[in-house]
């Protein structure tokens, strides 16, 4: 039994739409489905229902997370629709100019740190890891992790100030993500759409 699965968004849930959308599964299912030994596939689609009526969640991603959570509730039994609130269209204010400019700025310093504290930049060529204590060629250290038992060969120092970076832009993008929605009510709504489908 083979299955496939997929997403897309909807401006709205008009019959027109939903036409759209059920031919635009239809075609996918007949792409991976063996149509000499099932001919008929794509002709019998599962509804297109939503999954909160009235629920309008406060972005893509927050759907898309909603999504992911409820799999085991929709999963085979119809393909779900997720109401977001469309936060690529929001106006951009000073404040949110200048979060998303400390973003970038706070993103391009943690790729700095991190290409200059890797492994790879180290003068010496065979590195001790401080755990296996072995001693292994930089060349075939990946991610500045011992090959051989994982461990991470960076300093205490270092990973405390990459971590340090990583904090800084999650709070960042997070304070990004609430500036957004306080837009909310004037933002366009659209629909999260999670397909699963059988194809033989």
């Amino acid at each position: 039994m083979s299955w496939i699965g997929g997403s897309f968004v909807m401006d709205d849930l008009s019959e027109k739409s939903l036409k759209k959308a059920y031919a635009s599964i239809r075609s996918k299912i007949r792409h991976e489905a063996d149509l000499e030994e099932f001919p008929n596939m794509g002709n019998d689609i599962m509804p297109i229902k939503e999954y909160a009526p009235g629920k309008i969640y406060d972005s893509f991603d927050a759907a898309e997370q909603v999504a992911s959570d409820s799999f085991n509730v929709w999963n085979r039994k119809y393909n779900p629709t997720f109401a977001f609130y469309d936060t690529s269209q929001v106006k951009t204010t000073k404040k949110l100019q200048t979060l998303e400019t400390r973003l970038i700025k706070e993103k391009e310093k943690l790729n700095e740190y991190i290409k200059k504290t890797d492994c790879s930049s180290f003068k010496a060529e065979l590195i001790t890891c401080p755990n296996c204590k072995s001693k292994i060629n930089k060349k075939y250290i990946y991610n500045s992790h011992c090959p051989l038992c994982r461990t991470d060969l960076r300093s205490k120092t270092v990973i405390d100030t990459t971590n340090r970076y990583r904090e800084n832009i999650k709070a960042l993008t997070q304070q990004i993500r609430e500036e957004k929605i306080k837009q909310k009510k004037s933002l366009p709504v659209k629909y999260y759409v999670e397909f699963c489908e059988y194809v033989g």
